[in-house]
């Protein structure tokens, strides 16, 4: 009996001291910080296997860094970039989107204080070009109110004459959402017009729900009344290259 008494009062000690809450806030981390502000967290948008080491060595070499980065898997499809130089970061940032094997790597900053499991990793930046809008509706204001149903705008691109078949718009979409592919609006004269969303580099997604990571066969979005319809989103109608 006393020796049950002991193993039991032994797990309520390990309970007691697993409770305990330790203040990390008060040590020093200058250099740590530094090296928080030069990381980036990654997740591969995919349910499929894939050679993690193919990825690592792969998406390293995409980025054509004048310095050098180090990658480390820290879980399902879980990666944080240590970067040496601010230029490279930058590089990797603005030159987004990046995929692997078709399959999109959303990437984001941290703040240094959230566990890598808590990165909010569903964003990703893409350059769409938006076309049949108005001659007389092609002013950035326009451009970026239009924009603005896709996701957050973080650059239009200039266009002082305004005559070319697209404006080119650099927007923050949400992955988990299907991509749109039209907008109608009103002209000055009331006139309702349908705008069209063409998508720069878009990585494998699915013609049946439109959303990115997975394709029609492994869709668990639509109903089988709606595979039934047909495809809704297609290549054709929602990629387009630059130039």
């Amino acid at each position: 009996m006393a020796d049950d008494l002991t193993e039991i009062y032994g797990r309520l000690a390990i309970n007691n001291d697993e409770e305990e809450v330790l203040d990390l806030g008060s040590i020093v981390t200058e250099e740590n910080d530094d090296k928080v502000a030069l990381m980036l967290v990654g997740r591969l948008l995919t349910d499929r296997p894939f050679n993690v080491d193919a990825f690592q060595q792969t998406i390293i070499q995409s980025w054509a860094m004048t310095g050098k980065a180090v990658v480390r898997s820290i879980g399902p499809n879980l990666f944080a970039f240590q970067f040496f130089h601010w230029r490279d970061k930058e590089k990797v940032i603005l030159g987004g989107p990046w995929c692997f094997d078709n399959q999109l790597l959303i990437l984001s900053e941290v703040t240094g204080d959230e566990p890598p499991t808590e990165v909010a990793l569903n964003f990703s930046p893409f350059w769409v070009r938006i076309r049949n809008l108005p001659f007389n509706c092609r002013i950035n204001a326009h451009v970026k109110a239009v924009a603005g149903c896709l996701g957050a705008v973080l650059e239009v691109e200039d266009d002082d004459v305004g005559i070319d078949k697209d404006r080119r718009v650099r927007v923050l979409l949400d992955v988990r959402k299907p991509l749109r592919r039209v907008k109608t609006i009103k002209n000055k004269r009331g006139m309702d017009v349908v705008v069209e969303f063409r998508y720069e580099r878009l990585p494998f997604f699915c013609f049946l729900c439109g959303i990115m990571g997975h394709g029609e066969r492994d869709c668990s979005v639509v109903t089988e009344e709606g595979r039934e319809e047909g495809y809704k989103w297609g290549m054709s109608k929602s990629v387009t290259k630059k130039g």
